[in-house]
Order: structure tokens, then C-alpha cells, then sequence
């Protein structure tokens, strides 16, 4: 511990590193008023660690400390936590500038939060305790007074702990307006997937000959569609590209014939929703590991042939650089493409109507990626995934589905007979 000539008390600074891969400075102060110990922080960018805090992060996290200390009269001891949450907001803005997160991260932290600061916004912060947290996930459901009510999704829940402990952690280790938060000691009783959500995600995926099916019934639905049938071609190629490169929705339908070569494609960034069909804006990618050079794989000339397809019809004046898009020029929405694939649930009875969606293709194409021998390293690499844990999933799923087969044909083989004493 040392102790400064004006009696401030500080431990040596340590280091952690976050999800995102960086580094997180940490100081120890103590704080007279409180009869606590607080920390400051400061995060340095991936790629730039250091084993010993530099000097410079070290003069601006003593800096913070006295800061916090001499203006400790100034404190603010009843923060809402809507106010507190605005603070917190457009720290996360200045984070997104600044590239240590992504602009989708940052629109994560408003969507996931919303319906929290609906319930608290108005509550003292410090008056959150964990059980009030631990009442609010246990009653949570969307679409709540609606018909289809319901739970959300273990990763929607996931996603929105993951938001709320960050906001609390800012509280606290940021700006010291709780002593600790009340998320540390929120407990969730591990979620175990029902047979049903097994099944859905084993079957969200078409396999090869599944995909071959669903491209043939799509060219007979096009010798029915006169007028409309050049824009049910674009349809079913932008699927088949998906198909074969993983690549998410908003990133497939941002792509620019100035990011693609015979190589394979740059997703440097994605469409945004927010913008229109007729005018497109591109925003930056879902995650800062999303940003990626994703070749083709070497047997794939079909992706080589879409994109050359695309080149000789795109011919309507708008949106000249986007690939995806329709005869007119506007892109292809996420919504359309979702109804057209829906179009085709009937012709594929064997298969849920939850499959039925632009991002089922993604996951064809990791499954399709592990079958061909890939680590799951090198498929996190392809699809730029962050948390490897959907990949893990899907992986294993393929890998115990290919034991099982190989088991399957082992059986069929013919025993050895005994023929003699062996060797």
C-alpha cells in the first residue's frame, strides 16, 4: 500500500482481461467518507497489453482517484437510475467511438435494458437490492399483456443479465454511487433444455441434400412467377450465397461489389435496418471480431458464379455497389427473405417451420464446416463469432451425429471368422 503526502491511500494497480480481449487496468483507493475501499479503472485496447501499468494509464487512474476524493462533497448519494443509466449510456457511445465496441454492441445495451429501466428507471439505486432482481428475471416474459405472452429465450436472458451486470459494475466500480452490486450475489438456476429446444436447434440447419431439395423447389416455384420471377431467382441465389459462406443476414445483404474479388468477400461492415430497402446505410458489424476476410472455401466456384450473376443483372441505377438486391434496386429485407423461405415449409414436412429463416443458413454452414473437418477455432475464424459457444454447440452435435453413423456402419460390416490359431 502506499500512502501519498496528502494522506491518499492506494494498492498497486492490477490488470484483467475483458471478453472482448482487453486489458483492464484497475486502482485501489480508499475512501475516508465511506470507510471503503473503491477502484478506478481504465482499458486499453487489444493488442496493446502491457505486463506493468504504463505510466500514462497510472498518472490517469491517480488522477481519477483525486478526483473522486476532493469532489466526494459533490457526491451524488440519491442517483435514479435512469439518471444513472443515461451516464452509463453515452459512456458506452464514447467507447463506440473510440472502437472498443462495436455500434451493435452499443444498441445491445439500449434493446436488452429497455424493459428493466421500464420497471426501475424511477427507483433509487441504491434501493435495488438482489432480491428485487432475482423477482424481476424469475417473472420476466416478453410481449407481456399480448396474446403470445412468453418466456424469452435463454440466450435473450442471457444477453439482458449480461447488460444489467455491466450497468452495475459501472455504478459501482466507475462511479462509486453503490458500494457493491446487487448483481454479485444474483444466483439463476441453470437453465436445462427441454427435448423440444433439442430438437429445434438440431434441426435448425439444412444439410446438403436437405438444401438441394429446397433450391430445386424454389426453381419450380420460379417457372410459375411470369413478371415477378427475375426477383424469386435473386431470392434463391442470395439464399444459396448465405448457404454457402455463413455469413449473417445484415452482413450478406451489406456486401458491395467492391468488397468481394475471386478470393472471397471483406465484411467490414453490415446493412442497417434502421435505414431502408431504397436507402441503404451500412453500419459497423455486430462485434468487432465480426470484421472479417472470409475466402471462399476451395471447392466452392457456385459463390464466384452468384456473384458474376449479380454483375451482369444488376442494372437498375440504384444502389449500383450493393449485390443483394431486387430487379428494382432496393435490397432484399430481412423480413422478405424470411417469408419467401416460409413459402416452402409445406414441400418439407420433416423439417420445423422454425428452420424456416435466413439465419437456419448460417448455421448450415458451420455444421456444414465441422462435417468437412474444420476445428472449431477455424469455423470461429470463418463466421466471426466471438463466444464460441453456439459453434460448440452445433460442433458436437455434428460430431456425436458422425460417431453415431460411423457406429452404424461398422455394424454392417461382416464379422471375421475364425480361420486358425493366431499370429
Amino acid at each position: 500500500m502506499k500512502i501519498s503526502e496528502d494522506g491518499i491511500k492506494v494498492l498497486d494497480p492490477f490488470s484483467t482481461e475483458a471478453k472482448n480481449g482487453n486489458q483492464v487496468w484497475h486502482l485501489k483507493y480508499w475512501n475516508e467518507p465511506t470507510q471503503e475501499w473503491l477502484i478506478v479503472t481504465k482499458t486499453i485496447s487489444k493488442g496493446k497489453h502491457t505486463k506493468k501499468c504504463p505510466a500514462e494509464v497510472y498518472n490517469y487512474l491517480e488522477k481519477r482517484v483525486r478526483e473522486k476524493i476532493y469532489k466526494y462533497s459533490e457526491f451524488k448519494i440519491n442517483v435514479s437510475v435512469s439518471e444513472a443509466f443515461k451516464e452509463w449510456l453515452s459512456k458506452r457511445k464514447l467507447e463506440v467511438e473510440s472502437g472498443l465496441i462495436s455500434e451493435g454492441t452499443h444498441e445491445g445495451d439500449v434493446i436488452y435494458t429497455k424493459n428493466f429501466l421500464s420497471e426501475f428507471g424511477n427507483w433509487n439505486l441504491k434501493s435495488i437490492k438482489t432480491i428485487h432482481l432475482k423477482k424481476y428475471f424469475d417473472e420476466f416474459v416478453v410481449f407481456k399483456g399480448l396474446s403470445r405472452e412468453r418466456k424469452p429465450s435463454v440466450n435473450s436472458l442471457r444477453n439482458i443479465r449480461s447488460k444489467i451486470l455491466l450497468f452495475f459494475e459501472y455504478c459501482w466500480l466507475e462511479k462509486s454511487y453503490i458500494s457493491s452490486s446487487p448483481m454479485s450475489e444474483l444466483r439463476i438456476k441453470k437453465h436445462k433444455k427441454t427435448q423440444s429446444e433439442y430438437d429445434k436447434l438440431k434441426d435448425k440447419c439444412f444439410f446438403s441434400e436437405q438444401m438441394e431439395v429446397l433450391l430445386n423447389h424454389m426453381k419450380e416455384f420460379e417457372k410459375t412467377q411470369n413478371a415477378k420471377q427475375e426477383d424469386c431467382v435473386r431470392k434463391r441465389l442470395f439464399i444459396e450465397f448465405t448457404y454457402l459462406n455463413g455469413n449473417r443476414y445484415g452482413e450478406g445483404a451489406g456486401l458491395k461489389f467492391s468488397t468481394v474479388n475471386h478470393g472471397g468477400i471483406w465484411i467490414k461492415d453490415q446493412y442497417s435496418r434502421k435505414s431502408s430497402v431504397k436507402n441503404p446505410i451500412n453500419k459497423q458489424t455486430k462485434t468487432l471480431t465480426s470484421r472479417r476476410i472470409k475466402a471462399f472455401e476451395n471447392d466452392d466456384t457456385r459463390s464466384k458464379e452468384i456473384i458474376q450473376w449479380f454483375l451482369d443483372h444488376n442494372n437498375s441505377g440504384i444502389n449500383d455497389d450493393y449485390i443483394f438486391v431486387r430487379k428494382n434496386g432496393h435490397l432484399l429485407s430481412d423480413d422478405t427473405m424470411n417469408r419467401y423461405l416460409h413459402r416452402f415449409e409445406k414441400q418439407m414436412p420433416d423439417k420445423l417451420s422454425s428452420s424456416f429463416v435466413m439465419h437456419s443458413l448460417r448455421h448450415s454452414y458451420i455444421t456444414r464446416r465441422a462435417e468437412a473437418g474444420d476445428t472449431e477455432t477455424e469455423i470461429m475464424a470463418k463466421v466471426g463469432h466471438a463466444n464460441p459457444n453456439l459453434v460448440h454447440t452445433l460442433y458436437t452435435h455434428v460430431r456425436d451425429t458422425l460417431k453415431f453413423d460411423e457406429q452404424k456402419k461398422f455394424k454392417k460390416q461382416p464379422r471375421l471368422l475364425k480361420i486358425g490359431k493366431s499370429a
